[in-house]
């Protein structure tokens, strides 16, 4: 089970949420949606490459249940639901039990069923976390999803400089790499490398990436960079596709 984070789910909603005008409708359909999800118990009904084909082309609203990961294995619903509730009403991160053998299972087969237990609870605390967020979001439309703390990579500074309108044609590459290498403390012949992907047609899909692209959305979130985020929004309809 692949676990995402609440940076990652809050950055999936927001792919939808940035675009469209009735953004409080947008966030109770996808509360209405973690109630359905509860309510069939993490039921996932339909075909995993049904709904990734259509998350993959925006087919449907854009909402963290449209892949099939957030959906616990058969049998795990009950660990979820128990780490998610505690979680959303208490904001308690409960801990998993510890591996003692029992009358039934020996202490190794206790080890390797937790370890099936261990994705379930971070998921389930994530999406409480996510569950809290949506809401605050409901009632204060200016809360927004806080830039990830942990700082921005070498192509995600290159993209950066370049929305803020720097032109990267204007210098010599080699030049400009090892000028900017020393500017965003980065290595040059990584700097060099991804200057040339921005300029290439064939490799800018490298450097404008789905997640590069969001980390931008959030860089440049503030009303002083309309034209930036409208520009960012242009490249994730033409570079991104929502995992």
């Amino acid at each position: 089970m692949k676990v995402r984070n609440l940076q990652e789910l809050q950055d999936i909603f927001n792919i939808r949420y940035e675009k469209i005008k009735n953004k409080t409708l947008l966030i109770e359909d996808e509360l209405k949606q973690i109630d359905e999800f509860f309510k069939t118990e993490g039921k996932n009904i339909y075909r995993p490459d049904i709904i990734d084909f259509l998350s993959n082309n925006d087919i449907v609203p854009n909402s963290v249940f449209n892949t099939h990961w957030i959906y616990p294995p058969t049998g795990y619903f009950p660990y979820f639901k128990y780490y998610y509730e505690g979680y959303v009403y208490e904001e308690i991160e409960h801990q998993l039990p510890e591996s003692k053998a029992t009358d039934k299972f020996t202490q190794n087969e206790m080890a390797s069923y937790l370890e099936g237990v261990k994705p379930v609870r971070l998921q389930a605390i994530e999406l409480a976390k996510y569950t809290i967020w949506l809401k605050e979001l409901k009632i204060n439309p200016s809360v927004k999803a806080p830039i990830s703390k942990s700082n921005l990579s070498l192509k995600q500074r290159i993209l950066a400089l370049h929305y803020l309108g720097l032109d990267f044609n204007k210098y010599n590459q080699t030049a400009l790499g090892d000028v900017l290498s020393l500017v965003i403390d980065k290595n040059d012949s990584n700097t060099r490398t991804a200057i040339n992907e921005l300029l290439s047609a064939k490799n800018e899909n490298k450097i404008k990436s789905n997640e590069n692209l969001l980390k931008m959305l959030e860089v440049f979130d503030n009303k002083a960079y309309t034209n930036i985020k409208l520009k960012i929004n242009n490249d994730l309809e033409k570079f991104g596709v929502p995992d």
